[in-house]
Formats: structure tokens, sequence, C-alpha cells
């Protein structure tokens, strides 16, 4: 007769297979585990930025909006906007406006308008301003001609350069307007060379072309807020002539103790820019402002 062996005496391998099962089972508890708090503590994070913007941008709207008031007020007062040397540089200050405990607003402004609007732009300006760049002549022809033919209804090319999108893996055509977003650039045939680098990212032309151009369609360029770039290329200007606006514009030079000015018609320009030159192509007045406030409280923005 067999007699059966007691409860607490299993085989060895039995409770060896049971010890596994119980360790790989935790192993697996743990990981689950382990995500699940991963999981959890980024969609706290989420919802705590989502939180911290939705407060900070109360801030941000209430900042936007005296500084749109003290801007108003400025434009009535001088028939047009000109240039921050009127006083309005800084908006926040001017009103006398603190934010609430704790936080700190800072708000930028930025001339768009000293820009030439890619709209308007032409043949012969954008190939002037490439050269400036210290490209070839050939260059910048080629690359004003791909430009204004990805821009232009019925554009006919005049360089050696003939783009064909139709014959691309995934065939496109161009647009026939303005940019709408500067990473158009990366869809046009030479252009693409210019402005990005075999990697894909921004050459240091890239940046100048944000810098001389904008999206925005405004009838001429502010001369208060242009670089040198852009009163070479349109103005026609040498170094000397810059340096004569860029000393009243800046109070520095032989207006050193007039202080900041601004030019309030084409006259004053022609008159501190001397003989040559051509002030026709610029307006004084901005046409379009770019405004960014910024809120700081702690480690948020």
């Amino acid at each position: 007769m067999v007699t059966p062996l007691p409860h607490c005496a299993r085989p060895a391998p039995l409770r060896s297979s049971i010890l596994v099962l119980v360790l790989i089972t935790l192993v697996f508890t743990a990981t689950a585990l382990t995500a699940f708090l991963e999981k959890a503590s980024n969609d706290l994070m989420v919802e705590v930025r989502q939180s911290d913007s939705r407060r900070l941008r109360q801030e941000a709207f209430s900042a936007l909006e005296v500084t749109l008031a003290v801007l108003e007020d400025f434009r009535q007062a001088d028939n047009g906007l000109h240039s921050p040397a009127e006083g309005w540089g800084d908006p926040l200050g001017w009103a006398g406006w603190t934010p609430s405990e704790g936080r700190k607003v800072e708000v930028a402004l930025r001339d768009e308008s000293g820009k030439i609007p890619l709209a308007h732009a032409d043949m012969a300006s954008m190939t002037t301003l490439f050269e400036t760049w210290q490209m070839a002549p050939s260059d910048a022809e080629k690359l004003a001609d791909v430009l204004l033919g990805w821009m232009q209804n019925g554009h006919v090319y005049t360089s050696s350069v003939t783009p064909d999108y139709g014959q691309a893996s995934v065939p496109y055509a161009e647009p026939a307007r303005a940019l709408r977003s500067f990473s158009e650039l990366a869809a046009i045939d030479y252009a693409k060379d210019i402005f990005f680098d075999g990697n894909g990212l921004p050459t240091a032309y890239y940046w100048r072309f944000v810098d001389d151009f904008s999206l925005f369609t405004f009838a001429q360029p502010n001369v208060n807020g242009a670089n040198a770039d852009v009163m070479a290329s349109l103005g026609q200007y040498s170094d000397a002539q810059r340096q004569h606006i860029g000393d009243y514009l800046a109070g520095t030079g032989l207006y050193a103790q007039q202080g900041q000015q601004w030019f309030q018609n084409t006259a004053t320009l022609t008159a501190v820019a001397g003989l040559g030159g051509n002030a026709n192509p610029f307006s004084t007045t901005i046409s379009a402002l770019r405004i960014q406030v910024t809120v700081r409280e702690g480690r948020s923005v």
C-alpha cells in the first residue's frame, strides 16, 4: 500500500516553479505600476502646465490691453507711430502698470514694416539685396528669379534655372502667390540649397532672409525701422549714407547732442542722407507692429 505524501512535502521542482511564477508576476506588476506612475506623472505635469498657461495668459492679455491703449494714444497724438524713440518703447512703464505679485511681464515690440514686403518685391530690388549679402550677381539673379517664379502668376524665368516641379517624385506646382510661411523656401528649387543645409537646417542666409523680408502685406517699408540690407537694396544708399542715417536715428555721431530722432517725412531723410540714394520707396510710419508679451512666475512662462 502506497502512503501519500504530506501536503507540506511537495516535490522541490514544484516549489521552484511556483516561486518562478510568483517572481514573474511581481516583475510584471512592478513594470505596470511604474508605467502607470510615469503616465500619471506626465498627465499631471501637462495639466499643471495648462493651468499655469491659463492663469498667466490672463495677465498677458491685461498687459496687451495696456500696451494697445498706450500705442493708440501715441498714434493719435503723432498722426501715426514712427519709432520707439517717440516714447512708447516701454508702454507698461509709461502707463505705470504693474503685474500681480510674484510675476514679471515683458513687452517686446518689433517694427515688422521695417522689412521689405514679399508681396511687393521685384526682380531688381531682390537681386540688389542678395548682392549686398556678397552673393555673386549671377547667383543673386537666379535666387530672385526662382522666388518670383514661385510667387508670381505667369512669371517668365530669365536666369539659367528653370524649375520643373511637375517632375518631382510627388508633383506639385508653384502657388503663384506670396509666401505664407518661410518654410515654403524648402520647396523652391535652387532656393532650398541656399537657405537650408544638407541636414535640412536653416543656414545663415535663411535667417538673413527672414530679417529682411516680411510675410505681411503693406505699401512701403518704414525707414525708421529698416536695417542696412533694406536701406542698401531699396534706397541704394552707400555705406557712408547709411552711417549718417543710423547716427540720426540713434542720436550718435554728428547728432549726439540731439539725442534719438526719427524721420517724419522723406524730405528729412533726403537731407540727412545727402546726395545720392532714393527716399521714394520708403514711408516713415509703422504699418505692421509685432507685439510679444511674456509673463513669468517662478519657473512658469
